[in-house]
């Protein structure tokens, strides 16, 4: 796969103005405008590759002479790659985007498409290509969303957003709150820097941890909204932008799909408990007849760490990884030594943790913890052994 890599090509490539009926004709050569030609040997029924697809394909890479230089067949290597970011030599991703899941085709790609004048790999200079293609799989990219016709609210600081699908949560969004979510980030030309959809899976984000501008947005949404949001560069990545994304003093548009709401736990109304060594507590809930931890048990535990200004310090639920250890043997707070010991599997706990049983007069500034701060915990424990 080596050798559909773009590198070593000076050509400047304008996708061909040629375009494939719906059900081209088996075994006919096309030709487009820049050069390439391709014949289909099978059809497929599938997706239609679009430009920011996740692409999976086979291919048999020839010489002019037919002598193989590469076989993913062989290899059991299939080449999987994002449409239209540069990932594969011109030649091939023209080619491919005029085919659909399921299809087959011969390719035949000009040196200028392929890797020019200088050749690379085992590709020597000048050197004209053949592919066997077949599109294995096509995920589809995220499009954006269609905002026509819907109202855009303007905030005062020149946050901007359009809530495409309006959220059906019992209520608004606050700071603190962790949001599962799919997410796109625009240009204001309109070219993708970022998608969750690149990552193969949602993308956790915290309110008030997140862009200034982004985090404005949100507490104006529910679960379920689904917003474009467009952000001042100030209240983005600024004036230095992000080098090889976001070009400096750039606004940035997101478009944002709100899947799942965890908020801090709910303490109004609830008792706080104070223990002898100054340990405070709050129960949020509590579970009939889970295990109890003790010294010497293993110990899951979900949890949040946020400063008494409502920063967020540290979350396994944004890790989606609930931290494991042995209570008694294991370094740790000693506020999280007696708070965990007072809970059953089930259990869910706000400890308010002082700073002499956290981390003292100096602190923890790699998580960024001031000295002699007062720490609040949502605990949540999940399993005894």
């Amino acid at each position: 796969m080596k050798y559909l890599l773009p590198g070593f090509v000076s050509v400047l490539f304008v996708s061909a103005v040629y375009s494939q009926s719906d059900k081209p004709v088996l075994n006919k050569e096309y030709t487009t405008s820049s050069g390439l030609k391709y014949t289909f040997i099978q059809l497929g029924k599938g997706e239609k590759v679009q430009a920011g697809d996740r692409v999976t394909t086979h291919y048999i890479g020839k010489f002019d002479n037919d002598s193989v230089f590469d076989d993913t067949y062989k290899t059991g290597m299939p080449f999987t790659f994002k449409v239209g970011e540069g990932q594969a030599i011109p030649g091939y991703l023209e080619a491919v985007k005029l085919m659909r899941q399921g299809d087959k085709a011969n390719i035949y790609v000009p040196a200028a498409l392929a890797y020019g004048a200088s050749g690379a790999y085992a590709i020597p200079p000048g050197a004209n290509l053949k592919f066997q293609v077949e599109i294995v799989e096509v995920k589809k990219g995220p499009q954006p969303f269609n905002v026509a016709k819907k109202d855009t609210v303007k905030l005062p600081s020149g946050v901007k957003f359009i809530e495409v699908v309006k959220g059906k949560g019992p209520e608004k969004l606050s700071t603190g709150d962790l949001l599962t979510i799919n997410y796109s980030g625009y240009l204001p030309d309109g070219k993708m820097f970022n998608s969750s959809f690149d990552m193969d899976k949602p993308f956790r984000y915290r309110i008030g941890n997140g862009l200034k501008g982004l985090d404005e947005a949100m507490l104006k949404l529910k679960k379920g909204s689904k917003a474009r949001v467009v952000i001042p560069y100030m209240l983005a990545f600024g004036e230095q932008g992000v080098k090889g994304a976001i070009p400096p003093k750039t606004d940035v548009i997101y478009d944002v799909e709100i899947l799942e709401v965890v908020k801090p736990f709910e303490t109004k109304g609830k008792d706080t408990v104070t223990t002898a060594s100054g340990l405070k507590y709050i129960v949020v809930s509590k579970a009939m007849g889970g295990a109890q931890a003790a010294p010497g048990k293993t110990v899951k535990v979900h949890y949040t760490g946020f400063l008494t200004d409502g920063m967020v310090f540290d979350s396994s639920i944004e890790r989606d990884q609930p931290i494991e250890f042995v209570l008694g043997q294991t370094p740790i707070i000693k506020g999280w030594e007696e708070g965990i010991a007072l809970m059953n599997v089930g259990d869910k706990i706000r400890f308010i943790i002082p700073s002499h049983l956290g981390y003292g007069d100096m602190g923890q500034p790699q998580a960024k913890i001031p000295p002699k701060a007062t720490l609040l915990f949502d605990v949540e424990l999940v399993e005894v052994k």
